[in-house]
């Protein structure tokens, strides 16, 4: 785990981390903007890793600690931003309400990592302002 003046920062270079990947393939609780078109392992959907987003989960007393294998840094939540307001609101073939329910919690995910690692600057403004701009247009289109 690398620390830097006790904080946690992530190794995950991701969208979403192997674990996290794997534990949601084996359990069917993978997001169908997540799976591979046609692919199945006993009988239950494969994850994409191209498509596949780190979900929100509620910090919770209990749980263990977290892994900066399962944060991602800084520029991979770029990326991830990126990915969900170009390709994936942009979708479609999807009721919104499902685009939404989905960019919604994946965009959550991506704030919990940040405050997790203390992100601030210009990446903590990109984020934020990328959010407030989904969050906007989302109340456009949900009226």
């Amino acid at each position: 785990m690398e620390i830097d003046e006790g904080i946690i920062v992530g190794t995950c270079c991701s969208m979403c981390p192997e674990s996290e990947m794997r534990a949601r393939e084996a359990t069917g609780r993978l997001h169908f903007l997540e799976r591979l078109p046609t692919a199945k392992t006993k009988g239950r959907p494969r994850v994409s890793p191209d498509h596949a987003v780190k979900e929100f989960s509620r910090p919770a007393a209990g749980k263990e600690a977290v892994r900066a294998s399962d944060l991602r840094p800084a520029d991979v939540l770029r990326k991830t931003v990126r990915y969900l307001l170009s390709s994936v609101v942009s979708r479609t073939d999807l009721p919104w309400s499902e685009v939404y329910g989905f960019v919604f919690d994946r965009l959550r995910s991506v704030r919990q990592d940040m405050v997790i690692q203390r992100i601030h600057g210009d990446d903590a403004i990109f984020i934020l302002e990328m959010n407030v701009r989904f969050l906007v247009y989302s109340g456009y289109r949900l009226r």
